[in-house]
């Protein structure tokens, strides 16, 4: 372990086998450390620091190449921050991603401040979220609201 330095490092376990595969077939020299720690009881992943994959200290040059080429490291040292879009549209016309047509993409629903208000004014919580949309071929994120229709306007 001596030799060893830490790469990069997982919340999940199944990610990090992913990326240790992916290494490992560009013949990298791979440790994986705290993954049964976090299989056995994976609320503790936070709390130590995820799943740490460990690189041989004369690899580590090519497997930070490697992982920025994969797209698991972004190019500008791991600022992996989208700024999110607006688009108007009906509602006919959300099952695609508007900028690449795509259908391949996640809905996102974040807990909005309006939650956590009405848990301290009413004593439980009322679920308000913020819907986003990511999409997984482009890698865009983007809101949908209400299309002004000719129908609303007369």
């Amino acid at each position: 372990m001596n030799n060893f330095t830490l790469l990069i490092s997982f919340e999940y376990v199944h990610e990090a086998h992913i990326v240790q595969g992916y290494l490992e077939s560009n013949d990298i020299i791979v440790f994986l450390q705290d993954v049964l720690t976090i299989q056995e009881n994976h609320f503790y992943s936070n709390a130590i620091g995820g799943v740490k994959i460990f690189v041989h200290e004369s690899q580590i040059e090519e497997a930070t190449h490697l992982l920025k080429a994969g797209g698991y490291l972004a190019e500008n040292g791991g600022d992996l921050v989208s700024k999110v879009k607006h688009y108007k549209t009906e509602r006919k016309h959300r099952n695609i991603c508007p900028h690449c047509q795509s259908k391949n993409f996640a809905i996102n629903k974040k807990a909005n401040w309006l939650t956590v208000l009405s848990y301290f004014i009413i004593g439980s919580f009322l679920p308000v979220y913020s819907t986003t949309y990511h999409c997984f071929d482009c890698r865009e994120e983007w809101k949908w609201s209400k299309a002004d229709s000719v129908e609303n306007k007369i």
